[in-house]
């Protein structure tokens, strides 16, 4: 009986989600409808609500926006989705569109982003119970309810990249105050003096080569924390360009949005301001941006074109941005035939994950190349955080065989002569997958399968060998193998090491990403044996604190709950 309920209500559930499906894409096309002919000026005030929403995210993130909860988190799942209603329509015309935003229209563009925040947020909901991290029922209320039955382990990793933020900021933090105390006043004095208010388009300001130095500084210290800023070696070629000359464009372009707030935030606090929303999106013609970029990079006409292609939001991504509920962090979005929209949030928070999935969109044979090269920089990181004289790591993988047979590769050996541990790592970089749920299914079972697969293959190789045969045998030196004791495994993921559902991995390993392992190896207090130390901290589940309670929004008078299980 309870099972034949349980049915009941989730084809009770799955029938009232279909109809609302079906409302949100009525209710869609006819926003497509009602503007119609006036793409190019929508587009323009949704641009400004995003760059609205990303300088609170950057620079005031709690701040309480508005009653509605989860206002700025909600609005920034919405970008993407809100932005595709106007391709290609709003992206092609002649010159250039400009018009002060009224109160109105703000509201207006507020509005639909905060609702497209709602439909990404309910979609995504809907892909939970489609990859078995959620259940579908209908509540006696009638309201939809989505039950979270799996745990968050991503959180560890998401806990670990926030870390690593933070540790950059405070090994940077000399430098930049010693900057800002030699500078600051001046800097100060400069914004203040080179700032004006402009009749025609709010804000007009110069700069000079020290204000450029100032800001760069700042975006390049932000620029080590964010995850996908090494997501190659930067001599790698991709298309006409390296990505380090991509990486270093990206860096300067966060520059310029630090700068351009920077002066945003002079002019606020004068006399009669103008509205932030009219000041804080600008635009630029294709002539000047070619210039501009292309003079900085010494790049001709056609590569700077690519450049601004791969910075910025064009009709080509329509497919995209309909596939992604995230904020496409881009530094530019196509405004015109030749001009572009040179908006602050992508620039102000993440926008190599951006850059990067461009790069791969658009020169997918040289990015798989390119990937590569990426074990012997991850190996070169790995020898860094583990240096001689202690630790041993031999230059190059080492392949374990059965006669003629391969069966597999250690990608990185570790010795610590101290302890006579030796520890095998495999290696993987997967590139991110923002916030798509069917990505993430891919990168887990790929990462799971293949990593429990390379457990069981070392495991079986070494065992009933003793601790010298087994460390010769995977590749040490005769002199180094006759010390060797215990052996750990070690599977090690660039960016995402936990997965919640999906198959379990092989806790004969210590899991870890990178951001972890760093995390884990800077909280080891004077460890007689870390490789051991951190062998076991990964090994463990580390699952997380669960969230009890419910959530709720609506959308079209439907209650829609989410309940951690």
């Amino acid at each position: 009986m309870a099972r034949n309920a349980n049915l009941s209500s989730t084809v009770a559930a799955e029938q009232k989600l279909s109809a609302l499906t079906t409302w949100i894409e009525a209710s869609e096309e006819t926003l497509k409808q009602a503007i119609a002919g006036s793409e190019r000026r929508m587009l323009l005030e949704v641009i400004r609500a995003i760059d609205s929403i990303g300088y609170f995210r950057a620079f005031a993130p709690g701040h309480k926006v508005t009653d509605l909860p989860g206002y700025v988190d909600v609005c920034w799942l919405g970008a993407s989705r809100v932005l595709s209603y106007f391709l290609p329509a709003a992206m092609v015309g002649p010159g250039a569109i400009f018009a002060r935003t009224t109160p109105e229209l703000s509201l207006w563009a507020s509005g639909v982003l905060y609702q497209s925040g709602l439909v990404s947020h309910l979609k995504r909901l809907i892909d939970f119970v489609r990859y078995d991290l959620a259940t579908l029922e209908l509540a006696h209320s009638g309201a939809i309810r989505f039950v979270i039955t799996a745990d968050d382990f991503e959180a560890v990793d998401r806990e670990a990249i926030n870390w690593f933020g933070r540790h950059t900021k405070n090994v940077d933090r000399p430098f930049l105050d010693a900057l800002a105390a030699d500078q600051g006043k001046w800097i100060v004095q400069q914004l203040q003096s080179r700032v004006r208010k402009d009749e025609m388009f709010g804000i007009g300001y110069s700069s000079c080569r020290e204000l450029e130095e100032y800001f760069e500084a700042q975006s390049q210290s932000h620029a080590r924390s964010l995850p996908g800023n090494d997501a190659l070696p930067d001599d790698c070629k991709v298309g006409p360009l390296t990505f380090g000359q991509y990486r270093s464009a990206m860096v300067t372009g966060m520059a310029r949005c630090l700068k351009h707030t920077a002066f945003v935030d002079t002019l606020l606090i004068r006399k009669d301001p103008p509205a932030i929303r009219d000041i804080l999106t600008i635009y630029k013609f294709d002539h000047q941006l070619r210039e501009e970029w292309g003079g900085l990079h010494g790049l001709r006409d056609d590569e700077a074109d690519i450049l601004l292609e791969v910075m910025g939001i064009s009709p080509a991504d329509g497919a995209h941005l309909k596939s992604i509920p995230d904020c496409p962090q881009a530094l530019l979005i196509r405004g015109g035939d030749d001009c572009w929209h040179s908006p602050v949030f992508g620039g102000l928070n993440c926008p190599f994950p951006w850059m990067n999935r461009k790069l791969q969109r658009m020169f997918r044979p040289d990015w798989d190349r390119a990937v590569n090269l990426r074990e012997a920089a991850f190996r070169d990181d790995l020898r860094a955080l583990f240096p001689e004289p202690r630790f041993f790591m031999p230059q190059k993988t080492h392949p374990l065989r059965d006669g003629r047979r391969m069966l597999t590769d250690i990608d990185a050996t570790i010795f610590d002569r101290n302890t006579g541990t030796l520890s095998l790592f495999q290696l993987k970089w997967q590139d991110s997958f923002e916030a798509s749920l069917r990505e993430r299914a891919s990168r887990q079972t790929n990462l799971t399968r293949e990593g429990n697969e390379w457990v069981e293959v070392v495991s079986t190789y070494c065992t009933g060998l003793n601790g010298t045969e087994r460390a010769f045998r995977l590749g040490l030196p005769q002199e180094l193998a006759s010390n060797a004791k215990a052996m750990r495994l070690f599977v090690l993921t660039r960016n995402g090491a936990r997965f919640s559902g999906g198959e379990v991995q092989d806790s004969r390993a210590a899991w870890f990403s990178w951001f972890d392992l760093l995390r884990q190896c800077h909280g080891l207090k004077r460890p007689v044996d870390p490789l051991t130390d951190l062998w076991k901290i990964g090994r463990r589940s580390r699952r997380p604190r669960k969230r009890r309670g419910v959530q709720s929004f609506e959308l079209n008078g439907v209650r829609i709950e989410i309940v951690m299980a």
